[in-house]
C-alpha cells in the first residue's frame, strides 16, 4: 500500500514511499463511525433505529519515519512536511494505492497541531555528523467531515434517439425519447450524482426505475442551453447555464415538480435486492432511464458519479 497526500492549496504531492518513507503506520483500512438515530415509545423492549448516518472520521492518523542522508537534507524534508500538513493550508485528499492498484481518496482537514514530531531516542536519530541515516518519526492527525472514501468519477452518456417500445400499442405516440441505462454503482454507499443535459429538450425527466425515485423538469430547453442537476447534500443544484461560456441564465429549482426527489445511486447491493423484487434477477444496477417530451434529436444527456466506500 501507497499513501500520498495531495495539499489543498495545490502543493506538490507527498509520497509516502521507501527509501524516503518508512515503518508505515497509517489508520485508513476502516474504522468508519455511525450515528445510530433511535425512538422508543412507552413500554417498548429496546429501541427503533431510525436511521444510522455516518459521522466524520475523526481522527485519521498516519505515521512514518522520514528518512535521509544527512541533517540538514532531513531539516529540508521535515520543512516539506509541515508546510503540506500546516493546520493554514485547510483541506487536502489523502490517497491510497492498494497493493491490487486499487485508487482511493479520502478527503481531510488538517487537525490543530499536527503533524507531530516526538524528541524522544526511540523516535528520532542524533543530529551529529558522521551517520548512515538521520531520520525522525513523525504522526499526523486528520478528520475526514466526509467520511466515505471514493474512487474515480465515472459517467454515462445517454443515446438520442426516438424510443419506441415492443411490443407497439396503438395509437402509437411519436415525437417522445426515452433510453435506459444500467447504471453501476460499485461502493459500498450510496452516491450523489451530476446531470448535465444539452438542448434543445422539452421537458427532460429522469428516473431510478429500481428505487422508484425521480427528478422531473418541466421547462424546454433551447439549443445552446445546458442543465446542471446535483444531489449532493449541501451542494444541490438546479440550473441552467448557457454550454458555450458557462454563464448562468436562471435558476431552475422552479421548474422541477413537487415530486421530485434529488436522489442517489443506491450500492450495488441494495439495487440487486431492489431489482430481484421486481424481477430482474441478478441486476445490481441502478436501473437509469431518461426520457423526454421531443424527438430529443440534436440533444444529449450525460450522467456523472463517484463510487463511496466505507473502508478501502
Amino acid at each position: 500500500m501507497i499513501v500520498s497526500w495531495i495539499p489543498g492549496n495545490g502543493g506538490t504531492e507527498i509520497v509516502f514511499s521507501s527509501p524516503t518513507y518508512t515503518a508505515a503506520q497509517p489508520d485508513v483500512l476502516g474504522n468508519i463511525p455511525a450515528n445510530h438515530i433511535t425512538d422508543r415509545v412507552p413500554e417498548q423492549d429496546g429501541e427503533t433505529v431510525l436511521a444510522s448516518p455516518l459521522d466524520a472520521r475523526d481522527p485519521v492518523t498516519i505515521s512514518f519515519i522520514a528518512n535521509a542522508a544527512s541533517a540538514s537534507a532531513l531539516a529540508t524534508l521535515l520543512r516539506t512536511i509541515s508546510r503540506a500538513f500546516s493546520p493554514a493550508s485547510g483541506a487536502g485528499t489523502l490517497k491510497v494505492v492498494l497493493d491490487d492498484a486499487e485508487t482511493f481518496f479520502l478527503d481531510c482537514k488538517i487537525k490543530r497541531g499536527s503533524p507531530q514530531y516526538p524528541a524522544d531516542k526511540d523516535s528520532r536519530s542524533s543530529t551529529g555528523p558522521g551517520l548512515d541515516n538521520y531520520w525522525q518519526r513523525f504522526t499526523i492527525s486528520l478528520i475526514a467531515h466526509s467520511p466515505a472514501w471514493y474512487t474515480a468519477e465515472q459517467s454515462q452518456t445517454f443515446v438520442a434517439r426516438t424510443g419506441w417500445s415492443y411490443p407497439i400499442v396503438y395509437p402509437r405516440t411519436y415525437g417522445t425519447y426515452s433510453d435506459t441505462n444500467n447504471i453501476l454503482n460499485d461502493g459500498d454507499l450510496d452516491c450523489p450524482f451530476r446531470l448535465q443535459i444539452d438542448g434543445p429538450m422539452v421537458n427532460p425527466t429522469i428516473t431510478n426505475l429500481t428505487t422508484g425515485e425521480y427528478i422531473e423538469i418541466t421547462k424546454t430547453l433551447t439549443s445552446g442551453q445546458r442543465l446542471y442537476i446535483e444531489t449532493t447534500f449541501g451542494d444541490i443544484t438546479c440550473e441552467i447555464r448557457n454550454a458555450t461560456t458557462n454563464a448562468l441564465i436562471e435558476d431552475a429549482f422552479q421548474y422541477a415538480s413537487i415530486d421530485s426527489t434529488w436522489f442517489w445511486l443506491i450500492s450495488s447491493d441494495r439495487a440487486l435486492a431492489m431489482n430481484e423484487a421486481q424481477g430482474y434477477i441478478g441486476n445490481e444496477a441502478n436501473r437509469i432511464k431518461f426520457e423526454s417530451d421531443d424527438s430529443n434529436d440534436g440533444s444529449s444527456m450525460i450522467l456523472y458519479w463517484i463510487p463511496r466506500h466505507s473502508a478501502v
